[in-house]
């Protein structure tokens, strides 16, 4: 599981020796801050996405020695790091990412950059794994770490992330890469972003700003965003500053399981029950209101929408995938869908809503499986497909209890043969009443 985030900069004149002890005051406490939270939640291994690795294709790489080892002698410094590789977790990523379609590449006889070398100097940690970014679009990186979120939400590991990166390095005329305004507007994009967690504000940077601003955090930022996308996140912002024109950055994203949110469930609830009451009463759908959180409008997922009337199902509709801008447009167009387009019930009419119940599904992303054992029908909803074929079913149904029966019944869902060859995807759900 993830239990927090956090994007850092790597400047080395933070490193004993290399700079001057009243140099970048504000990012050092920053870190020593950070070192002493990640000490209190004793993490079983800090993952780190680095921008500095050899990134000389699309894969994204991954160290795979058996101590993650790094030193700063190009920056003539003594110092050294040399941290467990928690080589069992980098080979289910590996054989996750792989399956999900996103190219990534083992590397060994690694020396790590200094931008993954920088965190682990502060951090003390039973383990760790370093990620290089890849020479992919923005929406890869994402994907990427939705993927990720898919692993490390299913296993039993705490794990912390670390984002690695500098802001523009372009904030001053008298700065090193000088004075650019794209590079001042970056980083306000950045800093709006991370304190509305706002990625998709990042994703759909234009590819010519982002190359005048001058900046090496945005990537791993991104990637990291997708990892923690899952979650209801309340960020804060350490410190930013920039001496001599390159910005460093520092901020913790904390992490709360959205069904624990007494506030977001309400809202979820409200938001399918008000869909369907408008559209039945006014023929309109409602828009979503701006107050809303930050989940629901900053993020995409696919999701089911149920009415129940005297405990009995009334309609049930949904999407796998995102179709819409935001979670919560997919909710209200499910919930209306629910309420008039499943052609198993007639459409609910003004009359009944008194006595209707919602509930509301949200899917992670599908994950093909290889294995039937890595099925549960208790946690893992299937998607099983043969051809243009295919059938659903949600975890933790009433009546279906082994793999086998969850399986046959979505297979019969979609008029599948036994004698078919068949795909099966995995997906988990968080579940809002």
């Amino acid at each position: 599981m993830i239990i927090k985030s956090y994007f850092l900069p790597h400047p080395p004149l933070i490193i004993e020796g290399i700079g001057k002890k009243e140099e970048i005051l504000k990012t050092k406490k920053s870190y020593q801050l950070v070192a002493k939270e990640i000490n209190r939640l004793k993490p079983d291994c800090v993952v780190i996405f680095t921008p500095h690795f050899p990134i000389n294709d699309e894969n994204f790489n991954i160290v795979y020695d058996e101590y993650i080892i790094g030193n700063m002698l190009q920056f003539k410094s003594e110092r050294k790091v040399k941290v467990k590789n928690d080589l069992e977790l980098v080979d289910q990523i590996y054989n996750g990412v792989i399956n999900s379609g996103v190219k990534i590449k083992k590397l060994t006889n690694i020396s790590i950059d200094h931008a993954s070398f920088i965190p682990l100097h502060f951090v003390k940690c039973k383990s760790a794994i370093v990620i290089s970014n890849a020479f992919a679009p923005a929406a890869q990186h994402y994907k990427f770490g939705e993927v990720l979120n898919n692993l490390f939400t299913a296993i039993n590991k705490k794990i912390v992330v670390i984002a690695s990166g500098d802001t523009s390095h372009k904030l001053k005329k008298n700065g090193t890469y000088g004075l650019s305004q794209e590079g001042v507007k970056f980083d306000q994009i950045l800093i709006d972003a991370i304190k509305n967690n706002n990625h998709s504000e990042l994703i759909n940077l234009n590819n010519d700003f982002i190359n005048n601003a001058g900046q090496c955090g945005l990537f791993s930022l991104i990637t990291m965003f997708g990892v923690i996308s899952s979650f209801l996140i309340k960020s804060k912002i350490y410190s930013y500053e920039y001496p001599y024109g390159v910005g460093y950055l520092a901020a913790s994203f904390s992490l709360e399981e959205p069904t624990k949110n007494k506030i977001l469930v309400k809202q979820i609830i409200k938001l399918a029950k008000d869909s369907v009451e408008n559209y039945l009463k006014h023929s309109k759908n409602i828009s979503p209101s701006k107050e809303l959180s930050s989940y629901l409008l900053n993020n995409r997922f696919g999701s089911f929408v149920c009415l129940k009337k005297n405990k009995e199902l009334r309609g049930c509709v949904g999407t796998i995938l995102p179709t819409k801008e935001n979670l919560a447009t997919e909710i209200i167009a499910n919930a209306i869908s629910a309420a008039i387009n499943d052609n198993r019930f007639n459409p609910v009419i003004i009359s009944e809503l008194d006595k209707i119940k919602y509930s509301v599904d949200v899917l992670t992303k599908p994950q093909v499986i290889t294995n039937l054992n890595q099925l549960n029908p208790k946690k893992y909803g299937i998607i099983v497909q043969s051809g243009s074929k295919s059938g659903i079913l949600l975890p933790s149904l009433e009546g279906i209890n082994t793999i086998e029966q969850q399986i046959n019944i979505a297979c019969q869902k979609a008029n599948i043969l036994q004698t078919e060859k068949i795909i099966v995807y995995k997906f988990m759900t968080n579940r809002y009443e």
